[in-house]
């Protein structure tokens, strides 16, 4: 519905449906009410968004220990950077796996820009995923890897032999 076009003309219903935006982003809604004798009422107004796109990916970022390769700890902290800046209605919740995660299924709570979270019990390189979601129900997800490294280094010393060769 464009500027200025009338939704709904009839008698008077509880409720009423229609698509009212055509376009992404903010509109204002009027309502104004005749009764059967042209009394008019005043102009309610109501501010409504549509919003149908998922939050971009670009704008949106994990950390893991502030950007490090590697960690030797299961504990990490985790930053994250959360914004739906296109015609968006705003990112209120998340959730986080490790690994992959599925966001249509995965269970959310109020977003966080600083966390502490548990790796996996293994070694080599792991990944978090976060989901995030908007006002209106669109998602997104970021990763993030870090490798885990708890074995500590071996190595051994040859004798030095005089004028022989050596090797570490």
């Amino acid at each position: 519905v464009g500027t200025g076009q009338t939704v709904y003309t009839g008698a008077y219903i509880p409720l009423v449906t229609g698509d009212i935006l055509a376009q992404e982003g903010t509109a204002q809604l009027e309502i104004v009410c005749t009764d059967p004798a042209d009394n008019t009422s005043a102009a309610a107004t109501q501010s409504v968004l549509l919003d149908t796109q998922s939050p971009s990916a670009a704008d949106n970022q994990l950390n893991i220990n502030d950007g490090d390769l590697y960690t030797s700890s299961l504990s990490v902290s985790l930053h994250i950077n959360w914004a739906d800046t296109v015609n968006g209605s705003g990112i209120t919740t998340m959730a986080i796996a490790n690994g992959t995660i599925d966001c249509d299924g995965a269970s959310y709570t109020s977003v966080q820009e600083d966390l502490s979270w548990t790796l996996p019990s293994t070694e080599g390189e792991v990944t978090v995923s976060v989901c995030l979601k908007d006002r209106a129900g669109n998602t997104t997800s970021i990763q993030d890897s870090i490798t885990i490294d708890r074995v500590a280094p071996t190595g051994s010393i040859a004798a030095l032999l005089e004028g022989g060769d050596y090797s570490l």
